[in-house]
């Protein structure tokens, strides 16, 4: 006979339970089982079978329920009958005592007889199990007390449709109230019976949602025509979530908060399991995912606790998160920025401030939030209910502060033909105790909803946001306000009209100072005002300054050109970008003295303190040459502020700034161009090919997979075509600039290389190919039979021999005195080493680079000596004669610090007279094509 040990799982009646025993990969084995020889009352699995509960039958079961469920036995079947399906009937045994006999002892079961002729159909017990029960019946224990008896039946059990499920909440909401959870339909769905009402109903966790255990079947019509249904699968870890909750829950007494309802009638609450929120190790096991729709239907700290555990099950891959990837963020997670322009009630425009991005501007979205759209004016689109109040109430909070920007998850959004990556964000105001969330202030105030999301990204205060949004709505406030939205002002646009701008001109007069809001930067000294006393927008220029005019135009409608498009002066975007991150938006006093023809104020612009200082516009844009005085404009000013303009304006001639380095640059135009590296960190390199003593080609350590990969896959084209020349034709007449296929023997053997044509070579003097082999670095010329055309797989992976100079030198040519030399040099130094490079610049389009011995031997990048100072030490290179030019042009700290050790490393070499020094100084000429 079978018999083993197990957990009592459930209670199916007074008499039979349902064992598990344990798992081995999977859901564990489970068995139904009666208890040998005992026959208990009948108990109601519905409402259509309530008439046949036997008196009893509730009480019975319950008194077993709390006795066993959940707690380890033994068993041992002590026989099957065949005519009940082959029900299994045995002893059980909790905490050494028989469960048989404690059932019996306590009047909760009678004792059955077996019939004749099934006399095995009786358990060992038998003779023991009739004492007990004669005792029991003399004692009027249980059953044996009166069918009539307080408790015999069960009075008013309500069942599904019977169930007034919003009375229910009524009376149960945010309380913790007794239930027995009778059915586990998926992790997180129940039937439950709350006992001291006998009320069934059906329960769901609030704001989780676990894996379906029975999905809606495919019908044949879903499937296709003729098509066969499909049964019901269950989802991914649907089984093994309800496993997870069922050996916990199932048959248990827990304590359960109600919350809310859905349209259905499933009540959604909290349950507390002895050891925890049974919710949050659902979610933290990756059995379950946190869902808006029922958030609100549990306590704010247990939805914190939810999204954080999802969140690190995400990154865990548990489970149903199995092979989840995290959205990848462009730039800086979070960052420090100033506010410089709302585009809308849910969108803004930020200046970074401090690292890697610092001074960019960045167009942020409020993640999680959508306020009303605004109009277009141009296009005759009236704006949204609450849009401009949104938008204002951004302005007045957030224009020209610093916030904390926490980017929450990144989306492409279509604008017009193309799509634009943005970023949405959470902004903070405030430090410390004070900081304060700038969405949940916009919510809060209704001037925005909170999105629902599915399987999305969110913000991560969202549960925050949520309880903001539901505040508001119990605050009437904004769009929940009930009535309608506050009409949209009706603004004189006289940027529009000439003449009537010129008759308002009296009116703007009236007061020495007017309070307006920077709607628009057209230039560094010319904007868009909006006036709210007199309710009019008006063009304005400062009186004082002038700044060089932008880029204006482009493109119009359909592509066709611009009319007005012009291009800029120099300096004319700095200024621009200048002012409109400083004024923009921002509320200024004006004091106007004049409007000229075209309907333009001029006048004086002040920017506003924290203290109500007042202060003139214009003097940084001065001191960065940014602009220039305009004395007939300065009169109005206060004296000192003018004389501050006028010594600004002479130190930025005498540094040559902005504006007043125009004649420098426009002297340099003829130089090669400079520009900045993307990239100062150290990389690991070989160089592959030397030019001469400071131009070489190199390859990057890290790129060797790749380079492998082209050397296999010319193996095999040299396999193919074999080396001896001639063979199949081109398909087409090589150019300049075409990748192909070369010829070239190394010394050790001729083999195929990728290669591209530098120039073709004349018939007249000998044919062929001038090619530069684009992995290494090296050139050559080559016949027309000894390349080959390159199919898009040998094509598509980039050269990988890079071109680059040592920086700020210059060295012989091959051909002239010591030019060998120094390429020899440099060759030892270099050649068959693994190097550190460092890039500081490009110029005509080489990488200026130092470099230094690389490996594990190496000494640390600050203290080891850079080749290019090995070189200008062995007199074999000398320091560029546009080397401080160059410096200054790119900016950068290390380029600096190269520079210093090379001039000191020179005046030793010319001192010592070595190398080029030898008969003395090197011709002292500007030339710097040749050496």
């Amino acid at each position: 006979m079978a018999e083993g040990n197990a957990i009592v799982k459930a209670v199916v009646s007074g008499d039979t339970v349902i064992l598990q025993g344990r798992s081995t990969g999977g859901p564990p084995p489970e068995r139904q089982m009666s208890l040998s020889s005992l026959l208990a009352p009948r108990v109601a699995r519905g409402p259509t079978m309530m008439g046949q509960e036997e008196p009893w039958g509730w009480a019975s079961r319950e008194f077993l329920r709390k006795l066993c469920v959940g707690f380890p036995v033994t068993f041992k079947v002590d026989y099957r009958v065949p005519t009940l399906n082959n029900r299994e009937f045995g002893t059980i045994i909790l905490n050494g005592e028989s469960l048989n006999k404690t059932v019996v002892k306590e009047g909760w079961a009678r004792v059955r007889i077996p019939r004749q002729g099934n006399e095995g159909e009786a358990s060992p017990e038998l003779e023991e199990l009739q004492q007990l029960e004669t005792e029991a019946i003399a004692e009027k224990k249980g059953i044996h007390s009166g069918e009539m008896g307080e408790g015999a039946i069960r009075e008013g059990v309500q069942w599904g449709p019977e169930v007034d499920s919003q009375a229910v909440l009524q009376r149960l909401k945010g309380k913790t109230t007794k239930m027995t959870i009778e059915y586990v339909r998926d992790g997180a769905a129940f039937r439950a019976i709350i006992p001291d009402t006998h009320t069934y109903i059906n329960l769901s966790l609030a704001g989780i949602a676990a894996p379906r255990v029975n999905t809606q079947a495919k019908t044949a019509s879903a499937a296709g025509e003729g098509g066969a249904a499909v049964a019901p699968k269950p989802e991914a870890y649907a089984l093994e979530s309800k496993y997870f909750t069922e050996t916990r829950l199932l048959h248990r007494d827990v304590d359960v908060v109600v919350g809310g309802i859905d349209k259905y009638g499933t009540l959604y609450g909290t349950i507390i399991h002895p050891k925890g929120n049974i919710s949050l190790e659902l979610v933290k096991a990756g059995l379950a995912r946190v869902v808006d729709y029922s958030i609100d239907f549990t306590a704010r700290e247990n939805a914190m606790q939810y999204r954080l555990a999802e969140r690190q099950a995400k990154l865990n891959q548990l489970r149903i998160w199995k092979g989840y990837t995290p959205p990848t963020i462009t730039g800086s997670k979070e960052f420090t920025a100033t506010v410089i322009e709302i585009v809308s009630g849910d969108m803004v425009v930020v200046k970074v401030e401090g690292g890697k991005e610092e001074g960019a501007e960045r167009k942020l979205s409020f993640a999680s939030l959508r306020a009303p759209r605004g109009g277009n004016v141009k296009r005759g689109e009236a704006g949204e209910p609450w849009a401009a109040e949104a938008k204002e109430f951004l302005r007045q909070k957030l224009i020209g502060r610093s916030v904390v920007v926490v980017v929450d998850y990144e989306r492409e959004i279509p604008v017009g033909e193309r799509k634009e990556k943005r970023a949405y964000a959470s902004l903070y105001v405030g430090k410390g105790t004070k900081k304060k969330s700038v969405s949940e202030m916009l919510v809060g105030e209704g001037l925005a909803v909170v999105m629902r999301h599915r399987d999305e990204e969110r913000a991560e205060n969202y549960d925050d946001l949520l309880m903001a949004e539901t505040t508001a709505k119990g605050g009437k406030k904004g769009m929940y306000s009930g009535g309608a939205a506050p009409p949209p002002p009706r603004v004189t646009d006289l940027s529009l009209d000439a003449k009537k701008a010129r008759s308002y001109l009296p009116h703007l007069q009236r007061e020495t100072d007017v309070r307006a809001v920077v709607e628009y930067v057209f230039s560094g000294s010319r904007f868009k005002l909006f006036i709210p006393s007199e309710n009019c927008s008006v063009m304005m220029g400062l009186a004082s300054l002038r700044t060089a005019n932008p880029f204006r135009g482009g493109a119009g409608g359909g592509g066709a050109a611009d009319k007005n498009a012009r291009a800029g002066d120099p300096f004319g975007e700095e200024a621009k970008r200048f002012t409109r991150q400083h004024l923009l938006q921002r509320t200024v006093e004006v004091s106007l003295v004049d409007m000229d023809k075209n309907g333009v104020a001029i006048g004086n612009l002040y920017v506003l303190g924290g203290s109500g200082e007042r202060t003139p516009y214009g003097l940084e844009l001065v001191k960065l040459g940014l602009a220039r005085v305009d004395d007939r404009g300065t009169s109005s000013l206060p004296v000192p502020f003018v004389h501050a303009l006028h010594q600004a304006e002479a130190a930025a001639v005498a540094a040559k700034k902005g504006m007043w380095s125009v004649e420098v640059a426009e002297a340099e135009k003829e130089e090669e161009e400079v520009t900045a590296a993307q990239s100062e960190e150290l990389i690991e390199v070989s160089v592959s090919e030397i030019v001469d003593g400071v131009h070489f080609f190199y390859q990057q350590a890290s790129n060797t997979e790749a380079l492998t990969k082209v050397t296999e896959k010319m193996k095999a084209l040299t396999a193919a075509e074999g080396t001896a020349g001639g063979g199949s034709k081109l398909a087409f007449e090589p150019r300049r600039g075409n990748i192909i296929a070369a010829l070239f023997n190394d010394g050790s053997a001729p083999l195929w290389y990728r290669a591209r044509v530098e120039e073709k070579i004349p018939a007249a003097a000998g044919g062929g190919f001038k090619v530069l082999f684009i992995d290494y670095g090296n050139t050559a010329v080559v016949k027309p039979e000894q390349v080959r055309t390159l199919d898009g797989t040998n094509t598509s992976i980039p050269p990988q021999a890079k071109e680059a100079k040592l920086a700020f030198l210059r060295a012989p040519g091959l051909r002239e005195e010591y030019g060998e030399e120094s390429a020899v040099a440099f060759s030892r130094l270099a050649y068959g080493k693994l190097l550190r490079a460092r890039a500081l610049g490009v110029e005509g389009g080489k990488l200026l680079v130092s470099l230094q011995e690389g490996g594990e031997e190496a000494l640390p990048a600050s203290k080891a000596k850079t080749l290019n100072q090995a070189l200008v030490e062995e007199g074999l290179a000398r320091v560029s004669k546009r080397a401080e030019r160059t410096v200054k042009k790119l900016g950068v700290a290390a380029a600096v610090a190269l520079v210093e050790e090379l001039k000191g490393a020179q005046e030793g070499a010319r001192r010592g007279r070595v190398g080029i020094w030898r008969y003395g100084d090197v011709a002292d000429s500007d030339d710097e094509e040749g050496f």
